[in-house]
């Protein structure tokens, strides 16, 4: 299971020092499930990252679409590129759902100059906007200039202490699941390295349009 970011928009010029994993796709950036879970530990520690509470998503189905249209409603949603024949209602419906999933998919922090760390929790479709992109970049080179010994110690820590909780019968449900209590498994040049890496990443995204995280 990993999880994958998509820029919304076309790279106008690679930033300096960004490298993409694909040149045939150089707005597109994957990280194993548990990888993603050291990042966030990372980025809430470089101070970039805010604790809200996941936004509530709007209540589906409606009422007084026949079951068997309700898939096609859904796939159009989720591909634009598919065209099923919705009725004027139907399609009324879609673009209703479209713009209050993306209402949702684009919350942004209750705190100023944060980013909701929810939205690197889940496969939901969520929205990282440009601007959310440069606090992120921002924060993890500035993090990334000073980090030590003790501070890849620490990481590795809370990185074991994330995976209990993700772990445990309390973890909400669409929350990522995985097994053990693995190590961080890097040296600290690796770890710098690899900050940087996403921190690159995420300068490049607040020049396309921000991501989605899927």
């Amino acid at each position: 299971m990993g999880m994958d970011m998509h820029m919304l928009g076309p790279l106008p010029e690679a930033p300096a020092g960004y490298v993409a994993q694909s040149q045939h796709d150089p707005g597109h950036y994957r990280m194993r499930s548990s990888a993603m879970v050291a990042m966030v530990v990372a980025m809430q520690d470089a101070g970039a990252l805010a604790s809200d509470p996941r936004p509530a998503w709007p209540p589906w189905p409606p009422k007084g679409v026949a079951p068997g249209r309700l898939p096609l409603i859904e796939r159009s949603v989720a591909d634009e590129s598919f065209d099923p024949g919705l009725t004027d209602e139907e399609r009324r419906l879609a673009d209703d759902l479209i713009a209050a999933a993306t209402k949702v998919q684009t919350t942004r922090s209750r705190v100023a100059g944060k980013v909701p760390a929810f939205k690197f929790g889940s496969n939901d479709r969520w929205i990282v906007t440009p601007e959310e992109c440069a606090i992120i970049a921002t924060a993890l080179e500035r993090y990334a200039e000073h980090l030590t010994e003790h501070d890849l110690t620490r990481l590795q820590q809370r990185y074991q202490d994330a995976q209990r909780k993700l772990v445990s019968p309390s973890a909400k449900r669409g929350e990522i699941k995985i097994e053990g209590y693995a190590s961080l498994g890097m040296s600290l040049a690796e770890l710098t390295r690899w900050i940087r890496e996403w921190a690159a990443y995420n300068h490049a995204a607040a020049h396309a349009g921000g991501y989605r995280v899927l």
